[in-house]
């Protein structure tokens, strides 16, 4: 049996499946602030520090989290994930273009790579397993998506 060819298509998650960064869905506003506090104190951090922005903001989240007394856990940030506001289409994406890889003989693989949360994506309302083969989310060690 003649295997398939695979492409694979791997997308951003902020700005690209979803207007906006995934902590301003729910995170920011559980410690008390706007997106562009938060933002705004991340990137000092950052620039004060010399340091990633990546790493700067997740040094905050873990910050502002103790100091306003909120336990950082899995189903914690999957909670925060149920909010997240998609793109028009984003949705039906997954199943139209594995539809279409179907009727010209090829295998789609999904991967989001991510330098968000895994678990904040995995409580987004993004298309579950069954409408995205073999998809994956690579924000930290690749998982299967949920929404």
């Amino acid at each position: 049996m003649r295997r398939k060819p695979i492409i694979a298509i791997i997308y951003d998650f902020d700005g690209t499946l979803s207007p906006g960064n995934m902590q301003e869905f729910g995170f920011i506003q559980a410690i008390g602030q706007t997106p562009e506090e938060f933002w705004s104190k991340s990137n000092g951090i950052a620039k004060g520090q010399d340091a990633s922005n990546i790493l700067a903001y997740m040094k905050l989240m873990f910050d502002e989290a103790h100091a306003n007394g909120i336990r950082l856990t899995r189903e914690g940030f999957k909670r925060y994930g149920k909010d997240i506001k998609l793109f028009e289409g984003v949705r039906d994406w997954f199943r139209l273009v594995n539809e279409y890889g179907e009727r010209h003989g090829v295998s789609i693989e999904h991967y989001i790579n991510s330098s968000g949360l895994k678990e904040i994506i995995e409580g987004s309302p993004m298309p579950r397993p069954s409408s995205c083969s073999r998809s994956r989310r690579a924000s930290s060690p690749p998982a299967t998506p949920s929404a």
